[in-house]
């Protein structure tokens, strides 16, 4: 009864850890899923707190590799192999999930884009549109068309990349969403004019410019500005090219109050319930230099975040929102309290000064004094300092000379000692049959350069040799093991002939390979079991400095 109990409470223990675990990986993989929209190189340190990926299930595994597959991609990381995209691809396909395989289908051709196997990629693309589940899904189909598009302009097919382009603007228009269109805009734009139609590239440009300004995209109006300036360069109407640089060039240097714009931009989209938008230009409001405005930025995202249920980050954007109060108010007091103390300086100055004038004659005779006793104090200490420093010199002197006369001594008894180990070692290795198998190890007997042939080990070969290691070196086997725990017993034989100094050809004939093969598995057992990837570490140096 005893034991049916104690086998409960361990049950219920592993059942309340499993589910503590499986709540935190949902936790890990909904924070990761929302950083990777925004900042992907922070979803993959979340990833890494997923440490067994294995122990998570079927979907959670999907799901992880998904947000990896997308926040490597976005944080411009190259992928080893596209193998994790075709496995999390047909999870989603095998379990008709439409939500999750046009995004796997997508990154596969982000992928494909990437790799400059643009074929593949507007392939995948393609793809991707038509998994889009119905609904509200123009705005990512446009999206994927943009992508497309620019493949196609890859491939030199710009006829194909204007027909793309047109179709995202359509989907684009579709949309609530005027950002996306301004970006249709810009990439129909670019097709035009790879496709040679100047007009049609200027005409389009000019319509994405006049949404721009209705948005008050400042940086963007400017960077819009400078791209038409060099269309017209390039087509020699110099005129026109510079009166857009001109216009561009205004509208950089005129940046001081975009923060409070970005902000009222940000309120204003609030109210039409588009809030990625507005959470767009809160974030830019907050990386500009007014403090006061970057404090409303926070508190408006802090209330955003709030009301979607995310009360951590929203109780972090609140605190960041205090912080940044807190140091504008304490600008703002810092400057009230230097005028006062400017004000207060000033008037206790005046009285200062006419009793500075009475006192004056008073300190420089009791100054003159004090200082004559200080000097006099200085030169008494600095006599006294020195011979005691003469004298801990000539001290440290004799004691640094004993004490290299006995380095010197222990350092002479360690190398005869040395000296004697070594030829212990080896007149007991000679002792053993397994030695005298080995012609580069017996030099006195054997020729090892006329050496031809296998050589044969027996099982009480390996095991003499083994016991010979073990009694030359008694710690060797252990530390063997701990850097390399996972060597196999042929391995540790291996080893134990590197730790003799067997040659390549004795190696090569024990085990009946080519010297190319026993440098191979050097190289293998370093890299693999060691984990040594420095080309300057060499095994055979290794092992030898294990006693």
């Amino acid at each position: 009864m005893k034991r049916i109990f104690i086998y409960m409470i361990v049950l219920l223990c592993l059942l309340f850890t499993g589910c503590r675990n499986g709540l935190r990986h949902t936790e890990v993989l909904s924070e990761a899923t929302r950083l990777s929209d925004s900042i992907p190189s922070q979803a993959l340190m979340k990833l890494e707190e997923i440490k067994d990926v294995k122990r998570l299930n079927a979907s959670e595994q999907a799901e992880y590799n998904l947000i990896f597959i997308k926040s490597m991609l976005r944080s411009g990381n190259k992928l080893p192999s596209d193998s994790i995209i075709h496995t999390t691809t047909q999870y989603y396909r095998n379990h008709n999930d439409s939500a999750g395989l046009h995004q796997a289908l997508y990154y596969n051709g982000l992928y494909h884009y990437r790799n400059a196997m643009h074929d593949s990629a507007v392939l995948y693309f393609d793809k991707a549109i038509k998994a889009v589940p119905a609904g509200n899904d123009k705005d990512r189909k446009a999206g994927y068309k943009r992508t497309a598009g620019y493949s196609y302009l890859y491939l030199g097919d710009a006829e194909a990349a204007v027909k793309t382009q047109k179709e995202g603007l359509q989907y684009a228009r579709a949309t609530n969403d005027s950002l996306s269109v301004i970006y249709s805009l810009l990439s129909l734009a670019d097709a035009y004019k790879y496709n040679k139609e100047t007009e049609q590239s200027l005409e389009t440009y000019m319509q994405a410019l006049d949404r721009v300004r209705e948005r008050e995209e400042r940086d963007m109006e400017a960077d819009i500005l400078n791209i038409v300036s060099g269309i017209y360069e390039s087509d020699n109407r110099i005129k026109e090219a510079l009166s857009y640089k001109n216009k561009s060039q205004e509208i950089k240097r005129n940046r001081q109050d975009i923060p409070a714009v970005n902000l009222q931009r940000a309120i204003l989209f609030g109210k039409q319930n588009m809030p990625d938008s507005a959470r767009h230009y809160a974030q830019l409001s907050i990386k500009g230099d007014d403090q006061f405005v970057a404090d409303l930025a926070y508190a408006l995202l802090s209330i955003s975040e709030a009301k979607e249920g995310r009360y951590t980050d929203a109780l972090n954007l609140s605190k960041n929102s205090e912080r940044i109060f807190n140091s504008f108010l304490s600008g703002v007091r810092s400057a009230e309290m230097q005028q006062k103390y400017e004000k207060e300086k000033l008037e206790n100055e005046n009285n200062q000064l006419k009793i500075k004038q009475k006192e004056h004659q008073f300190y420089l005779l009791v100054s003159a004094f004090l200082l004559l006793l200080m000097l006099i104090v200085l030169y008494v200490i600095r006599v006294n300092s020195r011979r005691k420093n003469e004298k801990a010199a000539h001290e440290n002197r004799m004691l640094r000379l004993q004490q290299e006369n006995l380095l010197l001594k222990q350092q002479q008894e360690i190398s005869a000692l040395r000296e004697k180990e070594a030829v212990l070692r080896e007149s007991l290795f000679r002792k053993i049959n397994f030695f005298n198998k080995l012609p580069s190890l017996n030099r006195e007997e054997h020729n090892h350069h006329d050496k031809q042939g296998k050589i044969k080990i027996t099982p009480n070969d390996w095991q003499e040799l083994i016991s010979g290691i073990r009694d030359a070196y008694p710690e060797f086997l252990d530390k063997l093991k701990q850097h390399a725990p996972t060597l196999s017993d042929d391995d540790i034989r291996f080893c134990c002939l590197l730790k003799i100094n067997v040659n390549m050809q004795d190696l090569s004939d024990i085990y009946c390979v080519s010297k190319a093969a026993i440098t191979k598995r050097k190289y293998r057992l370093k890299t693999e079991k060691f984990h040594i990837v420095d080309n300057n570490v060499n095994l055979d140096a290794l092992l030898q400095q294990m006693y």
